[in-house]
């Protein structure tokens, strides 16, 4: 799978759903990080991330399409890149909810 575009994986896990019945809803995303620079005071990176969320009981139904980027000046690099992915999971994470909760409080009324 590490070979495929977002949009391969994507078809993938849909494939993969099919087979598990059980499997009501697919969070799928990708986080491309990149180093922009490095000077004495430290590095700035700056991470993309896609995210799908698909309702897999409705014809894999798009819940969320979150697509944003995040940029994080440190002075440690080793610790950037983990700090960068922490940063973009809580940048995206309120988006994804809201959406799974007016997506799924839909269906009572």
């Amino acid at each position: 799978t590490r070979a495929m575009t977002f949009d391969q994986f994507v078809d993938f896990v849909k494939r993969k759903s099919i087979d598990s019945p059980e499997i009501c809803t697919a969070v799928i995303g990708e986080v491309r990080l990149n180093q922009n620079s490095a000077d004495i005071d430290g590095f700035t990176a700056t991470c993309e991330m896609t995210i799908r969320v698909l309702d897999c009981l409705h014809d894999f139904a798009p819940i969320d399409i979150f697509d944003g980027n995040e940029i994080l000046r440190m002075k440690n690099s080793d610790r950037i890149k983990n700090f960068l992915c922490e940063k973009a999971a809580v940048t995206s994470s309120k988006s994804v909810t809201d959406s799974l909760v007016r997506y799924w409080a839909s269906f009572r009324d």
